[in-house]
């Protein structure tokens, strides 16, 4: 048999590696597999968003068989956000493949060819990953920014909004309650007024390395803690990277090595979070294939292109169509530890 007839088979087929992927693709950096995101899948390559009325009635009681009060809405701009292809290639070359050869069958030849595939697509999917997580960074900051820094869409112009200011934060020094006061008057209860319907069930700070150290020498942290320990609340781990206080999930985003992804040292962002809510939307689009037209976006694909010109290799590619949203950016709070 040929080695490259084996890409031939079906198992190579873009729908049968793309359904295989999705059974076993995880998410590994830390906010995509927060559940922050709620999936949003949509069979275009554009979310349109209705901007309505963002705000509650308080109805009157009404008699049994009375006419219910009947309500009206204005017409709400609609806003179009684009969603973008994250994807890489790679090559197998014929050389690399040469021992496959010496498998002997079919059945053999296919295996191997299939475990050469997946130690790539692995590579692919870690650079994929990283994107997203890049991308969710700067979501909960208000923005979607590219690699080189180019803020492509800035979710608090898009809807006709200021950034909310920078509040200043002395962690390491506020004490008999002044620290709860300040995050309760500057954090919770902007968050909860501007709510307006927005589902969220808790409020999340992720924090730079230096708040987060900042954070933990403040006394009234620490004898949080204490009591949440005595009475086995709190994890006694030295690897815990969470603690609850003052109403907030406090997380420390540890950077990666080189400093790709990171949440600079005195900053903390302040989310409204937890699986579900409707704040932060994980948009996905369809590809960009004939077999891709009007159906509905999925996590990731993944395809193998044969190189019918010079038969030299075949080349691997793995992408995903998405937008990571911020729909209510004036919720969100920005900290400096100072």
């Amino acid at each position: 048999m040929n080695v490259i007839d084996i890409f031939r088979d079906d198992a190579f087929s873009m729908i049968s590696m793309t359904e295989a992927l999705e059974k076993v693709y995880e998410p590994t950096s830390d906010l995509i597999k927060s559940g922050l995101f709620n999936p949003l899948p949509i069979n275009t390559e554009h979310l349109m968003f209705d901007m309505r009325e963002r705000h509650f009635n308080i109805l009157p009681v009404t008699d049994r068989g009375a006419p219910l009060p009947y309500r009206t809405f204005a017409k709400g701009a609609k806003i179009a956000f684009d969603t973008f292809r994250i994807g890489e290639s790679a090559k197998l070359r014929a050389s690399e493949l040469a021992y496959l050869l010496q498998f002997g069958t079919a059945d053999k030849m296919l295996a191997g060819a299939q475990k050469e595939v997946a130690v790539r697509q692995q590579a692919l999917l870690t650079d994929i990953d990283a994107t997203l997580e890049h991308m969710a960074l700067s979501a909960i900051d208000g923005r979607l920014i590219d690699k080189d820094g180019t803020v492509i869409v800035d979710f608090f112009q898009a809807f006709g909004l200021t950034r909310n200011p920078t509040v200043d934060f002395a962690l390491a020094t506020l004490k008999d309650g002044e620290l709860k006061e300040k995050l309760t008057q500057t954090v919770i209860r902007p968050m909860r007024r501007s709510a307006a319907g927005a589902r969220f069930s808790m409020v999340n700070g992720w924090c730079g390395d230096a708040a987060w150290d900042k954070l933990l020498k403040n006394p009234e942290v620490r004898e949080s803690q204490k009591n949440r320990r005595e009475n086995g609340l709190e994890n006694n781990s030295n690897l815990a990277q969470s603690i609850e206080f003052g109403g907030i999930l406090w997380t420390n985003y540890v950077q990666d090595a080189e400093g790709k992804l990171k949440i600079d040292d005195d900053e903390i962002k302040f989310i409204p979070g937890g699986k579900g809510n409707t704040v932060f939307r994980d948009v996905r689009a369809p590809g960009e294939t004939f077999d891709d037209l009007g159906t509905y976006g999925r996590e990731i694909y993944t395809r193998v292109l044969l190189d019918e010109k010079r038969n030299e290799g075949v080349e691997l590619e793995a992408m995903t169509y998405r937008l990571l949203l911020c729909t209510r950016p004036e919720m969100l709070g920005f900290g400096a530890a100072v």
